[in-house]
């Protein structure tokens, strides 16, 4: 049944990434100065706040009509559409925060560098892209390739935090990886 497939599916791949998120920020702290893996911690928190509000419900959108559309054309117009509204409220978002993140402390320097500026845009962008075709999945019953991609871009970062580690103790370095798919 493709119900109980994609339901299994989705289960899954929450239990696989929240345990390599765990093992992520384990390996994190222990290859990584504290005060870099908070900073880190903090950037990835904003960013998967700033991602969900970006979002604007369309997951749910996504699921509750695009089975419904009849033809491709109906279908790639509705993926599309959302994407490209989500990608833009999160350029938004995210630029908002960086803008604010002054007002609300003004001695942080978290923005400060234009690196870090511009990853934390790419970074919300990706969140809610990547969280939109997660629902994609789910509403086509196809949440194996959710499942799948899921895995590989959680394994992957780590490999990456623990290559990094041999090069810089930049906070930088730990959120460029420590971007959590959630």
């Amino acid at each position: 049944d493709s119900l109980a497939r994609n339901s299994a599916a989705i289960a899954t791949a929450t239990a696989a990434t929240s345990v390599l998120g765990y093992g992520y920020w384990v390996f994190a702290a222990r290859l990584f100065p504290a005060a870099s893996v908070g900073i880190a911690s903090a950037v990835v928190s904003a960013m998967a706040l700033v991602s969900m509000v970006a979002i604007l419900g369309g997951q749910s959108g996504l699921v509750q009509r695009l089975p419904k559309r009849g033809t491709t054309r109906e279908w790639s117009v509705t993926v599309s559409a959302l994407l490209l509204l989500g990608g833009g409220v999160s350029v938004a978002g995210s630029l908002l925060t960086v803008l604010a993140m002054p007002l609300l402390d003004p001695h942080s320097r978290l923005f400060a560098d234009p690196q870090m500026t511009a990853l934390f845009v790419v970074a919300v962008v990706s969140t809610t892209l990547s969280t939109l075709c997660d629902y994609v999945w789910i509403a086509e019953r196809r949440a194996g390739l959710m499942l799948g991609f899921n895995l590989l871009f959680a394994i992957g970062k780590i490999g990456l935090l623990i290559g990094l580690s041999t090069v810089t103790d930049d906070a930088v370095a730990v959120t460029e990886i420590g971007r959590a798919h959630v």
